[in-house]
């Protein structure tokens, strides 16, 4: 008869009632029902217990003081540190051991004087289901006032064991009540979701026997070890340790201080979390971290987390701080064990350290770690309905939802719904030589108490809107909305957001009322001033990748835009995109980020080609160490810098787009260089970086990779053990890559084999700096480190990680297939030649690789591949630093592989076809999973070469608007100029053809002088004036006729001239000379003078005109195009009329810089003769400017320019 624990309390006289020091520490349980210590089977369980990522339904209890959830584990073994240093050569088992130290149930001795005995004994009950409510009730709150982020758990079964009077093997004594003894207890407590693990200590007085090394009379004194005190997972990774376990001072359980007095709480999830709290326990030598619930929060905060570690006063609750990084902010007493504080805003990503004060900062109890998201990557608590109107500037009404029950009342006194603030809020940033900060302020209260029921919606918009009389609506245009609970007497407030939006709709009426109805105009054009006066930014830039394909495999330097990705899907700004990727890091100076978008067929978008094309970022969308403040904040000075721009250019308006992209151009692909993959995979293929293929059955931790001087302190370490084969046994003579461990200027990630542990859903496990990491939930699938990230790829079986190496640009691929990792490297081209071990050096030499090949003996090739490339015991990156070297161990090479038979031979055959490596795994493993694991490989690898290969390209076909047939830039791909996007039309030649110079350059084969002109260019050329007319075409033909004239007049002069010297002469002449016949000649020669000027006089003038008309046209066009320019930049868009006038110098003196430039590079107007011409410009501003230039037609005119400038 299974009884309940208020049974025991109430009818039995069997039950056990301490009244000395710790007697409450123990929860009642039944004396009567002892372990069967001859019965050696492990006890069926009725509910799952969850442990360490395993499911387990049953357990065996040993007298040693353990617990084992794996039913292969008995016994006691000496010197044994858990985990087990053996593993994955012995197994490693899953134990909770409140005291695992080997125990004599029988000692040898009298009875007392009076006849009476202390027998020792093992008891234990379980309590599950209604009948058990009371027990599971008051193990309930146990749970919840001892552990934080318990609050919400609810006990449904327990299984409890008591050790009792139980003495060190080994030890003696004359009579039982002089032996050592100790009474200590287990309570595993779970709802079949989570686990907590409760450790109660009566008695402790013995630490180990004889056998280790104890005293036999006082059993003090253990040394190979003393008891030992925790939970091992049984994944040969981790064995979390209470106090002192392991050392002599294990003997002080029983007289640690916490909520209750030698009671110690855990939970034992993935990630352990202590329970209770350590006023004493500091002074005894022990330390602990912070605890915290949850572990992880968006960069907006508002997020409540419980805290525990020192124990807590009542009068400690105005002197409780929490510090978050640099940030202080005060907290608020929940128990002794838990107090609460609220995440504040962190313009950051990644793990920070948190800290907890009880005396108002002067002192700062060990910090714990907390991860912050990157907003994108963070759910939001409040849900904007309809995006796109929040984003607009003139929505009819906006409705937002919320999760009520985050701020429900929960209080027993009252069961009205509590009430809610909703309020507005900016993002504002200040870069100046005094001051750098970006922070969020109030804008508007949308409602104060509004009630708690879920929705809210805003329906008159201009009573919400920006007043007209605020000078500070200006820098309002990026915000979200945060509701907080408007309860009071709860200063700890949680407080949830929405996304990011633009707040056009919020400052639209204020930009109107000081600028005018071309207010989102004017601040375009006031953000592309701003933004041409630095393009410093783009110089370090990484050129785009060609083709998709690139991208993809590109993952050390590309990695998947959040917003725009095959699997997501999105786009919204890159319509016709289906995949986009951005620099996975930060240019090194200023923090920018480049972003490349991709077509359907692959090619690269470019935005000279469509508004929608790919465009770098002046901030990283995912910011710039060390993060902070702007430009480094990430997300949010993307928006300020990059976002809200576009909205004001492209979405907001329709013909201003090209603004925004004349100062977002797409970095050409021309110049991108590929990466070169190598692989590890099978049993035990390599795969090097020049393309050699080698087997190599190491034993033990090799290099992969290393740097060389060049790269020094790049290291990839790999572990190679034998496979499992399907039956559980070790395959001799072959290995597979077990764990991978690297670092660069980083932290250390390990990327390991999983324990194949009960019902564990995952595939491997992520260790860094030595701690384990999980990457479940959608927000923890990327997660930074210092100077390293590591990625989940998979969906469900937390199976494939990236991990990217970022001062280097390497990414890593680690993937579990079939028992096995398979990694793929990923090498830079910055790296070529600077790398060695057994994945090569990428010089361009295969031969070098594995140096013993191809004519080696095989024992030598492993022999000297061993001693070259082995990882000595001091230089291992593994957390367990014992080395797997095993000198005895002899491989299975290629050309020593068994007689396996012709059956098996047949099989390999059908399985692998031709594959080499296939068949190998395949007769030396007889494992199918890990054959097919190799022949995946092999394929995965011939796709990634084809798409480094190098994509020969011309880059972009410069004509801006263009429509084309074709996107293809590539070397010998014809590209087409079709027409024009709308509003523009084509002029000059269509067909362009990419050829390769014998330079080894790549160009079009005719220049392009194709150009999509803007209606609106073509129409002022068209309706052009008279004093145009005159200014661009009479005056220079005047300027012709007067040198006609000159010409003309020249001519009459040497006419005349010569007339006089005839006459002249003829006064002189004797008398006898013919007159007419001498004056004859001069008359020819006169007229053929006068024909001769009269001539060039002509040709002068149709030449001008012919070679000239273009230019004129062009001059025309460029002159029509900047009085349109000057109309949009009549808008002002300053503050006060301060700025507003330095505003109107700034353009003024903008618009006169334009002018010149316009006349240096388009406007020489030029005579034959290398004259000088006087240009006159009268601008409507009342502004003159006068140029004199030397004249040279030759000069193409540049479109392009124009019309970026005019119809941007």
């Amino acid at each position: 008869m299974e009884l309940t624990w208020i049974h025991v309390w109430i009818t039995c006289s069997w039950c056990v009632f301490l009244s000395f020091a710790n007697a409450n520490v123990l929860f009642p349980f039944n004396k009567e029902n002892k372990v069967d210590l001859t019965n050696n089977q492990d006890i069926p369980l009725s509910f799952i217990i969850p442990y360490f990522g395993g499911r387990y339904d049953s357990i065996y209890i040993s007298h040693h003081g353990y617990l084992s959830l794996t039913s292969t584990y008995r016994g006691f073994f000496y010197k044994r540190l858990w985990p087990n240093r053996f593993y994955p050569k012995q197994r490693d088992p899953a134990l909770i051991a409140p005291y695992y130290a080997e125990v004599n149930l029988q000692p040898t001795a009298q009875s007392e004087p009076d006849g009476t005995q202390q027998p020792a004994y093992v008891t234990w009950q379980t309590n599950t289901g209604d009948k058990d409510r009371n027990t599971l009730d008051r193990l309930t709150k146990e749970v919840r006032d001892s552990v934080v982020g318990a609050g919400d758990f609810k006990a449904t079964h327990s299984f409890m064991v008591t050790w009792a009077n139980v003495t060190c093997q080994g030890c003696f004594a004359s009579y039982y009540k002089d032996y050592p003894m100790n009474t200590f207890q287990a309570v595993i407590v779970t709802d079949q979701v989570r686990t907590f693990i409760i450790y109660n200590y009566k008695s402790i007085t013995w630490t180990g026997g004889v056998q280790a090394g104890g005293n036999a009379n006082t059993g003090l004194g253990a040394h190979v070890p003393p008891a030992q005190a925790g939970f091992n997972a049984g994944n040969g990774r981790q064995w979390i340790g209470l106090p002192h376990s392991g050392t002599d001072n294990i003997v002080n359980l029983d007289e640690m201080e916490g909520l209750i007095k030698a009671r110690f709480v855990y939970e034992v999830q993935d990630k352990v979390t202590i329970g209770g709290c350590a006023s004493d326990i500091a002074g005894r030598g022990y330390s602990r971290n912070l605890q915290l619930s949850p572990h992880s929060g968006g960069m907006l905060g508002g997020e409540v987390i419980e805290v525990s570690g020192p124990c807590f006063q009542p009068q400690d609750t105005n002197n409780i701080q929490c510090k978050f990084a640099d940030q202080v902010v005060p907290g608020q007493y929940v128990s002794k064990v838990i107090a609460r504080c609220a995440v504040p805003v962190l313009n950051t990503r990644g793990l920070i350290e948190v800290s907890v004060s009880r005396n108002g900062g002067k002192s700062w109890f060990k910090s714990g770690h907390y991860t912050i998201v990157l907003l994108g990557r963070m759910p939001f608590d409040v849900t904007l309905q309809s995006v796109d109107k929040w984003a607009s500037i003139e929505p009819d009404f906006l409705v937002l939802k919320w999760n009520k029950t985050l701020f429900e009342n929960t209080a027993p006194s009252t069961s009205a719904p509590s009430s809610v603030n909703i309020k507005l809020m900016a993002y504002t940033e200040t870069i100046s030589y005094s001051e750098n900060k970006g922070e969020w302020v109030e804008v508007r209260n949308l409602s104060l108490s509004a009630p708690n029921n879920g929705v809210f919606t805003i329906s008159n918009l201009a009573d919400y809107s920006c007043a007209t009389t605020d000078s500070k609506c200006y820098d309002l245009d990026v915000g979200v909305v945060q509701i907080t609970s408007a309860d009071k007497g709860n200063n700890i407030k949680r407080k949830i957001w929405s996304r990011i939006f633009p707040l056009g709709w919020y400052i639209r009426e204020a930009m109107k009322y000081h600028y005018g109805d071309s207010w989102v105009s004017g601040r375009c054009v006031a953000w592309y001033d701003g933004d041409q006066t630095d393009k410093a930014w783009k110089v370090d830039l990484l050129p785009c990748p060609c083709r998709l394909e690139q991208a993809m495999v590109d993952f050390g330097r590309w990695q998947p835009d959040v917003s725009c990705n095959i699997k997501t899907g999105g786009c919204r700004f890159h319509v016709g995109a289906v995949h986009c990727v951005r620099s996975a890091q930060p240019t090194p100076v200023y923090g920018a980020g480049n972003q490349c978008c991709y077509r359907p067929n692959g090619s690269l978008m470019y935005t000279s080609d469509t508004f929608n094309g790919s465009t770098p970022d002046r901030s990283h969308d995912w910011g710039a160490p060390p993060y902070g403040k702007p430009p480094l904040i990430p997300s949010l000075s993307h928006w300020k810098r990059d976002v809200v721009s576009y909205f004001y250019c492209c979405l907001w308006t329709k013909d201003m787009c090209s603004f925004y992209m004349d100062s977002r151009p797409t970095t050409d692909c021309k110049d991108y260089a590929t990466p070169k993959p190598a692989m590890v995979f099978g049993s035990v293929h390599f795969i090097t970086l020049d393309s050699r293929i080698f087997t190599f059955n190491g034993h033990g931790e090799f290099y992969l990779l290393k740097g060389t001087q060049t790269s020094k302190g790049l290291a990839i370490q790999g572990r190679f053990l034998e496979p499992l084969s399907s039956n559980g046994q070790r395959v001799e003579g072959s290995t597979v890559l077990t764990a991978a461990a690297m670092k660069y200027m980083s932290d250390v990630v390990e990327i390991q084999l999983a324990n194949d542990v009960n019902g564990a859903s995952r595939k491997v496990t992520v260790v860094v700096d030595g701690v384990i990491y999980y990457f479940d939930k959608p927000w923890q699938r990327w997660q930074d480190f210092e100077n390293v990230t590591v990625i989940r790829n998979d969906e469900n079986s937390h199976s494939n990680f990236t991990i990217l190496l970022n001062a280097a640009g390497i990414g890593v691929q680690v993937a579990e297939y079939g028992g096995q990792l398979t990694l793929t490297l990923m090498l830079p081209p910055a790296l070529k030649s600077k790398t060695e071990g057994l994945l090569g050096s990428w010089d361009g030499n295969s031969k070098n690789d594995a140096s013993s090949l191809p004519n080696s003996p095989v024992d030598k090739l492993y022999q000297d591949l061993k001693s070259k490339w082995k990882v000595e015991q001091n230089a291992v990156l593994f957390k367990f630093k014992e080395s797997y070297q095993d000198n005895n161990y002899v491989p299975i090479m290629d050309a020593t592989i068994p007689n396996t038979g012709a059956a098996l031979k047949q099989s390999a055959v059908l399985f692998c076809r031709t594959n080499k490596q296939c068949l190998f795994d395949y007769l030396v493993t007889k494992e199918e999973s890990i054959a097919n694991a190799t022949k995946l490989a092999t394929i995965q690898y011939q796709e990634m070469l084809k798409s480094t290969k190098e994509v020969n390209s011309c880059g972009l076909l410069p004509v801006t608007r263009a429509v084309k047939n074709s996107y293809d830039y590539s070397v010998n791909k014809t590209v087409i100029v079709t027409g024009c996007q709308d509003g523009y039309e084509l002029r000059g030649a269509k067909s362009y053809t990419c050829r390769r110079l014998p330079n080894g350059k790549y160009t079009w084969d005719i220049p392009v002088t194709a150009k999509c002109l803007s209606k609106s260019a073509l129409a002022a050329l068209e309706q052009e004036d008279i004093s145009g007319t005159v200014t661009a075409v009479v005056v220079p033909l005047v300027g012709l006729i007067l040198i006609v004239i000159t010409l003309l007049a020249l001519c009459q002069f040497r006419r005349k001239r010569n007339r006089k010297q005839d006459d002249k002469r003829k006064s002189s002449l004797p008398s006898n000379v013919n007159v007419e016949s001498s004056k004859s000649e001069p008359e020819d020669n006169n007229g053929a003078t006068e024909t001769k000027c009269t001539d060039r006089s002509q040709n002068i003038t149709m030449e001008y005109i012919q070679e000239n008309k273009n230019a004129i046209d062009d001059y025309r066009v460029r002159r029509r195009s900047m009085e349109s320019l000057d109309k949009i930049l009549v808008v002002d868009m300053n503050h006060d009329k301060q700025s507003k006038n330095e505003k109107h110098k700034k353009h003024k003196k903008r618009r006169k810089s334009h002018d010149a430039v316009i006349s240096t590079e388009h406007a020489h107007i030029a005579h034959a003769d290398g004259q000088e011409a006087e240009l006159e410009w009268d601008d409507s501003d009342g502004s003159s400017l006068s140029l004199s230039h030397k004249v040279s037609f030759n000069h193409a005119y540049d479109f392009e320019t124009v019309d970026d400038h005019t119809n941007v």
